[in-house]
This record gives structure tokens, sequence and C-alpha cells, in this order.
């Protein structure tokens, strides 16, 4: 399976310094990616906790807190519990903890996401993510080992495919690794056709203080998982120059096809130029006679 990745022009460092960045969910543009509603102990975690009795033996409606479920519970708010009092160190400070807050800090701080898309034409996606059409788009070979290892947590491959929906996961202490907290979206995203590479941070190659939080982190990029480049429409001559001059004499990338996306004269869609290998081949790249036909709108 082939996926794709969107660039402005600048980012063909990517492919100079064969890196590319995995970002911390905190850095997304869309504020509930990776942010499911969160509750410490959901109604399920509840019902698994043994009866609380009174002094007589009789049940008094209540549960307890178990040894274990309380160092669940310990272990996953401490990170942020000591992030606050290094922040405001003040003697009796009082805190007020975001349990989303919480959810957040616990998935944000371990993993990076590299973002692609399944389709290499989509108009918005070029918009968006290509520096309207200026930039370009590389294709990578998702069956390389860069796509794969061990699994990050339970039933989570790293490279998995977005799930759209219009409700949030809710998510407890003992389920806030479940794979919808990395993988569901919006259905207002669907047109992306996203798939995730997610990896532990530290497995960045290279790590940059960019002033801010959260540290820019750059993984490995293996040439030979890169099989395709395609060029916007409206790519600037002097970019198309540089692009295609340095993957054809760089030896890393000979392997590369180059393709230049184009627009139909028919409709609202991108062609591509060559055609993708063993894709049917599209009608307006047929010779034709060039002969008067009816205008029409």
């Amino acid at each position: 399976m082939k996926l794709y990745k969107y660039l402005s022009f600048p980012r063909i460092d990517v492919l100079q310094g064969m890196r590319i960045r995995l970002t911390q969910p905190q850095c997304f543009n869309d504020p509930f990616d990776l942010r499911p509603s969160f509750q410490l102990l959901s109604r399920d975690d509840i019902e698994q906790l043994p009866l609380a009795f009174d002094e007589r033996g009789l049940p008094t409606g209540g549960r307890l807190l178990t040894p274990d479920i309380l160092k669940t519970i310990f272990e996953f708010a401490l990170p942020t519990l000591i992030e606050l009092q290094t922040s405001d160190p003040s003697a009796g400070a009082a805190y007020s903890v975001d349990n989303n807050q919480l959810a957040q800090n616990a998935l944000g701080d371990q993993f990076g996401v590299l973002s692609l898309s399944s389709t290499h034409d989509n108009l918005l996606m070029w918009a968006h993510y290509a520096q309207d059409h200026t930039g370009f788009v590389v294709e990578l070979d998702s069956s390389h080992s860069f796509f794969h290892g061990e699994e990050l947590v339970q039933s989570l491959p790293r490279l998995s495919a977005v799930e759209y929906s219009d409700t949030r996961p809710v998510l407890s202490v003992t389920t806030i690794h479940h794979p919808a907290a990395f993988l569901r979206k919006s259905n207002a995203w669907s047109y992306e056709q996203e798939w995730r590479l997610i990896r532990p941070l530290n497995e960045a190659s290279d790590v940059f203080d960019n002033g801010g939080r959260y540290p820019i982190c750059l993984f490995s990029l293996p040439p030979e998982a890169v099989t395709a480049v395609f060029t916007g429409v409206q790519m600037l001559p002097e970019n198309y120059q540089e692009l295609t001059s340095f993957i054809a004499d760089d030896p890393r990338y000979r392997h590369v096809r180059v393709h230049h996306m184009s627009l139909s004269s028919h409709n609202y869609r991108l062609l591509t130029s060559p055609p993708l290998p063993g894709a049917e081949l599209d009608p307006e790249f047929q010779p034709q006679v060039l002969s008067a036909r009816p205008f029409s709108v």
C-alpha cells in the first residue's frame, strides 16, 4: 500500500536530510485530536471494585478503592501534579486538575504522530498542506520497516487508519491507551483519508528546541521508503527545477518516480502525469485529433 505526505516546498529538506518530523498531539490544529473525554474511573471500572460493607457486615451501596486501582490513579496523575508543583512551588498552593488535561499529558508526552493520506490528488489537501498547490507530495511504501515495529500499546499497530465519527471516545484511567484515543477524529476531517504512523518520541534521531514547550523531534526517513514525488500545479518553475534535479542527481533517489499534477479540462479534479504505474490511462492524456466541439457550462 502507498501512503502520501503533503508538504510545502521548503520541506524539500525532508528529502535532502532524510529526516521527517513526528509531531506531539498538543501541536495539532484540531483541538479534539488525541484529547478524549476523560474521567478517572468509568462506570465499568467502579463496577469491578469490591462492595463496601459496614461494621455489621451489611452492604453500604458503595465500593472500595483497592490498592491496585489507587496505585494506577496516582501513577497516572503524578506527572501532572509534579508539573504543577514545579510551575508554582508556593507553599499551600491549591491546584485544580482538569481530568481531560491529565489524559492529554499522558498521551502527548510519549508519542509522536506522522499524518499521511491514502490519496495523492485531494484538492483540499493540496491547498491546506502543500501551500496552495505550490508544494509537493511524497509517496511512501507502507511495507517498509520504517512503518512497523513493536506495538505501542495493546491492539495499536504503529501504522493505522484513522476512524471518523461524530462522537468522542470517553475513556478512563484503565482505558486511556485504547486505540480510539489515538485514531478517532471528527467526520469533518474524513476528506483527509488519514493514516497515522505513531512512534515513541524517544526513538527520534534528532531533537531540537524551538523555544516552545514541545521540541521538534525528527526521525530518520530511509530513502528506500520513498517511491515517488508529485509536484503541485502551481509550483514555481525554479522550485520545480530544483526538486526534480535534486532527485535525478542524488543516487539515493534514483528509484523515485517524478509526476506532475495538472488540472482536468472537464472536471474539478487533478490529473497525474505521467499516470501512476498500473493505473488506467486517463482519456485526457490520450492523443486526440483537434476538432471543434460545443462549449458547455
